[in-house]
């Protein structure tokens, strides 16, 4: 179970930091030139799950641009995904530093620590992105996911609810879907825990 919601929650963050339209049209600057060239083909390999040439990608837009936290974003999603966490924190962090308001950097430094474990690391890191932006479905996703594995299922439910209505407020049928299964987790978890 807990492996299942570990892949649920990793999906849920990957569009977070993967996806093409996201992080170009909501990064808050214009991307232009040899920087876009860079990060579009980065998220094309990606997608295929090339991983190798996506990094390297994502590399040739920091060349282009060393500010460009989209592509720290990128190569964060892509060592998230390898689970080489230490990485995935840094390149997130880097995120930080040029945008401290980056809320979704939040959100993936949330997922990264509930991927070492750390889950009141993830539940702090989820609070910052929900101050920054408050209508953040997959900042209550993983703060839900967070809740959960420390065994707090009311709390879990309540962040799952949050994110659920949040995604049928955006017609995102897929987030709808990532927030339902997280639901169903949690009640069987529940039951089972006999809480």
């Amino acid at each position: 179970m807990k492996q299942l919601l570990r892949l649920l929650l990793i999906s849920s963050l990957c569009l977070v930091f993967c996806s093409s339209g996201y992080l170009l049209a909501d990064s808050g600057r214009e991307i232009t030139g040899l920087e876009r060239q860079h990060l579009e083909k980065a998220m094309e390999y990606g997608q295929k799950n090339q991983l190798p040439e996506a990094i390297a990608e994502y590399q040739k837009a920091i060349e282009a641009n060393p500010r460009s936290e989209v592509a720290y974003m990128g190569i964060a999603g892509i060592y998230n995904l390898l689970k080489e966490y230490s990485k995935a924190e840094s390149y997130c962090k880097k995120a930080l530093e040029i945008d401290p308001n980056f809320s979704e950097a939040y959100v993936a430094l949330g997922g990264i620590y509930i991927g070492m474990e750390q889950y009141e690391h993830a539940i702090d890191y989820c609070r910052k992105a929900l101050a920054i932006t408050p209508d953040q479905a997959e900042a209550y996703i993983t703060l839900s996911a967070a809740y959960l594995y420390l065994g707090q299922f009311d709390s879990a439910k309540e962040n799952a609810g949050r994110a659920k209505k949040l995604y049928q407020a955006s017609n995102d049928n897929s987030g709808v879907a990532s927030a339902d299964g997280l639901l169903n987790n949690i009640s069987t978890l529940k039951q089972r825990s006999g809480r």
